[in-house]
């Protein structure tokens, strides 16, 4: 009696299952799934674009040119699975103000980190949309003008932790600060330059 054993071995990577891919993706930044995978093939490409699967960005040492291309390809098309967004380069923090303003669009980020300069207008306007937030990290929030500024007047229930290194305000202006945004945080960090 003999006996045939066929073993089918895959001939391409594109063969495999995509929950295989997905348990890979664990491990990796989705800058490198896109730009590994995205044109892998069509199937692939629509279940990429179509998750519903939460993501975490984290920019932190890519090129400008490399940066339009994530913003353009990932950060937009992507913007209502993104809950923690991690942003590090100088060019990066500006452009967050590029982002859909739209609450449907913009509320699932939970936990935003700007490593970077941020001027504080730019803070009052994007705390207005980021009505999910939960942990909020700025390491050099600038308000030298914040004498003028007006306030949004907004709640933001979630938010349990901020870490503010704020550079130029005065005492008076970060308790206007914290009357404004932060009556409900359990932890409040607090470091002036001046």
């Amino acid at each position: 009696m003999k006996i045939t054993i066929t073993i089918g071995i895959l001939q391409h990577y594109e063969d495999l299952a995509n929950q295989v891919f997905y348990e890979i993706f664990e491990y990796m930044d989705i800058y490198h799934i896109y730009e590994g995978f995205f044109n892998l093939n069509t199937p692939f490409k629509n279940s990429l674009m179509h998750s519903n699967v939460p993501i975490q960005i984290n920019i932190s040492t890519v090129s400008q040119s490399n940066f339009e291309w994530y913003y353009k390809n990932i950060i937009v098309l992507n913007i209502h699975r993104i809950n923690i967004l991690r942003l590090s380069n100088p060019f990066t923090v500006d452009d967050v103000q590029l982002l859909p303003k739209s609450t449907d669009k913009f509320s699932p980020i939970e936990c935003l980190v700007i490593n970077n300069r941020f001027r504080f207008p730019s803070f009052n306007n994007l705390l207005s949309y980021l009505h999910e937030l939960r942990h909020l990290s700025i390491i050099y929030l600038n308000g030298f003008d914040l004498k003028d500024m007006e306030f949004h007047s907004l709640v933001l229930k979630n938010l349990k932790y901020i870490s503010l290194e704020l550079d130029l305000a005065s005492f008076n202006q970060l308790k206007k600060i914290n009357k404004q945004f932060l009556l409900l945080c359990r932890s409040f960090t607090f470091y002036n330059k001046s």
